[in-house]
């Protein structure tokens, strides 16, 4: 059951959903039981119970010779057209009873079957239930209109509150998951077999849930000493704000993942991009990014990532920083502190060096490789560099071990830099 966020554990009975006014899927398939039973009462000329009835009536008159026969009359084919009225008015009564995907899904297959019983008897079917099979027919495109517009737009019940130490939902959140100023531990699966966002809180009393446009937020007061663990489908985007405590997602995820973090340690295996921002201080270990690399340090950060797409990377505090393998575009500022260690580069290097520190990439191609230090810190590259572009205007110094194309090399400070063969 798709369940909406909740103040407390429902009771088994009182968590049924009422239909909001529209079209119910229980009803449609009420209406298509219904016509189905006239096509084929139609094929057949049974009678069916006391509300639809048909009648064909086959009276073929012989005329006397010697005059020729005269053409047999086409059957007539009676429909209760009043019985189908009273069976969508039942139906509607019983709709308010569920409000369940799969009865629409079952309420569109019959639908299909209706419909080519239908056009196999050629016109025989008179033009009432042809209007009533149409009708049903508008039904399930509303109802289904309906529920793909509420699943989208994230219509959902009023803010609540977790109330006690333990809660467990689960919630349709087709625009992912949000954590906001939570401090405590928080545990994501990414599970392909997953279809909702299934929430397990323990110790969260006073962390509020919310579903709006699709997006699942659990917030809390920055002090809850929180432990959370979700289950999350492949493609659910997850974002965190304000977060204070260890974040460990595991599994491969195909949607990007965005991390402010005050302060605590986030691991993950395996994201489609990542967007890491710390305020105080914290650590990063990634295994993988499909994507794009940002990292913004404020504080201080220690930062793992055995290998990226491309690497967007800003240090005004302090920060260690290692990657492995980087496939594409480099982007270095630093305007404080960092020690940079890179394995492989390709493509594109740009660095800004204000700072301190040292940058150390020790193989591969940039192409080209654009530079500028004005402050103390150094710049180490031990690949190709591809018309090189160097300004040392600081007291940092710049080395390159291989080049091609055409340098451009201004030195105007204290520092010095070595361009190789």
């Amino acid at each position: 059951m798709d369940a909406h966020p909740s103040g407390s554990a429902p009771s088994p009975l009182s968590h049924r959903p009422r239909l909001t006014p529209g079209v119910p899927a229980g009803g449609v398939a009420a209406v298509l039981v219904a016509l189905g039973v006239i096509v084929w009462g139609s094929i057949a000329g049974d009678p069916v119970g006391d509300t639809v009835s048909f009648k064909v009536d086959t009276d073929f008159s012989i005329p006397a010779p010697p005059a020729p026969p005269a053409p047999p009359e086409a059957p007539s084919i009676n429909v209760d057209v009043e019985g189908i009225r009273r069976s969508v008015a039942e139906a509607m009564r019983q709709a308010e009873m569920n409000n369940d995907p799969d009865k629409l899904r079952m309420a569109e297959e019959k639908l299909a079957m209706a419909q080519q019983k239908l056009a196999a008897m050629e016109g025989m079917i008179p033009k009432a239930a042809q209007e009533a099979l149409a009708a049903a027919k508008a039904q399930v495109q509303a109802e289904r209109a309906r529920i793909v517009s509420n699943s989208v737009a994230g219509v959902a019940t009023q803010e609540s509150e977790i109330v006690g130490d333990s809660y467990r939902q689960s919630f349709t959140a087709p625009g992912g998951v949000r954590l906001a100023n939570i401090q405590g531990d928080v545990m994501i699966e990414v599970s392909s077999r997953a279809e909702k966002v299934q929430v397990n809180v323990d110790g969260g009393g006073g962390l509020r849930t919310s579903l709006t446009n699709g997006v699942l937020t659990i917030s809390g007061r920055g002090d809850d000493g929180a432990d959370v663990r979700l289950v999350v489908p492949e493609s659910a985007r997850m974002n965190i704000a304000g977060h204070a405590g260890d974040v460990t997602i595991a599994g491969r995820s195909e949607a990007p993942l965005d991390v402010q973090m005050r302060r605590g340690t986030l691991r993950a295996d395996r994201t489609s991009g990542a967007t890491v921002n710390i305020a105080e201080s914290g650590s990063v270990y990634i295994e993988r990014v499909d994507g794009p690399f940002r990292a913004r340090i404020g504080g201080s950060a220690d930062i793992r990532v055995d290998r990226t797409e491309t690497a967007d990377l800003e240090v005004m505090g302090r920060a260690d920083i290692s990657i492995g393998r980087i496939n594409d575009a480099t982007n270095i500022a630093v305007p404080g502190y960092a020690d940079i260690n890179i394995d492989r580069v390709n493509g594109p290097v740009r660095v800004k060096f204000g700072g301190a520190g040292n940058i150390s990439i020790k193989d591969g191609r940039a192409e080209p490789l654009q530079a500028t230090l004005n402050g103390a810190g150094s710049l180490d590259f031990g690949g190709v560099a591809v018309n090189p572009q160097v300004t040392a205007a600081g007291s940092g110094s710049v080395s390159i071990a291989k080049h091609e194309g055409t340098p451009s090399l201004n030195s105007s400070g204290s520092g010095g830099i070595h361009l190789g063969e």
